[in-house]
């Protein structure tokens, strides 16, 4: 038998490093801050943020519900998926500040579907690539990391922040 990798210990950022992080997102006007903002304060992961549809999030009460994540398939290229298990379907309720953030990104992408017309192609997501379509994950892997360098926290990953929002609900 081989042996076993050991595993490493998990250290999920501080909040002060999640906050310098997603204020250099937020300052240098990264379109995906929300994204970010969503995935720190409610602990979903990456494919489930961009399979998000704007018909799963309710502003009013405010909450989101997961029912697909977006995965990459090496035949088919990036598709929808449902949760790996039955109770990753599930309502997550939102801070009033993320809920608010959603709602800015909301009218920007509304701004930016009028700009380019029939170029855009409406599919619902709440983080869509430029034209409407699903958005190549390692978009917001890079994003991330192109705000955790400018504000100097080291090498942060996109599942770190699924950590981080555990570790404050503990």
């Amino acid at each position: 038998d081989p042996p076993s990798p050991e595993k490493r210990e998990v250290r999920p950022p501080d909040v002060s490093t999640v906050n310098r992080i997603l204020n250099e997102s937020e300052q240098h006007a990264d379109p995906l801050h929300p994204a970010l903002r969503l995935i720190a304060y409610t602990g979903i992961r990456r494919g489930e943020a961009l399979g998000l549809h704007w018909n799963e999030v309710d502003l009013t009460r405010p909450e989101i519900t997961i029912t697909e994540s977006l995965v990459r398939s090496a035949e088919l290229g990036l598709i929808l998926e449902p949760p790996k298990s039955r109770a990753g379907r599930r309502v997550i309720n939102l801070d009033d500040g993320t809920a608010q953030v959603l709602r800015e990104h909301k009218v920007r992408q509304m701004e930016h579907r009028l700009v380019l017309g029939s170029a855009y192609q409406d599919n619902d997501f709440v983080f869509p690539d430029d034209f409407g379509m699903p958005l190549n994950p390692m978009a917001l892997t890079r994003a991330l990391q192109r705000a955790a360098r400018q504000a100097g926290a080291g090498h942060v990953k996109l599942h770190d922040l699924r950590h981080f929002h555990a570790s404050l609900l503990l």
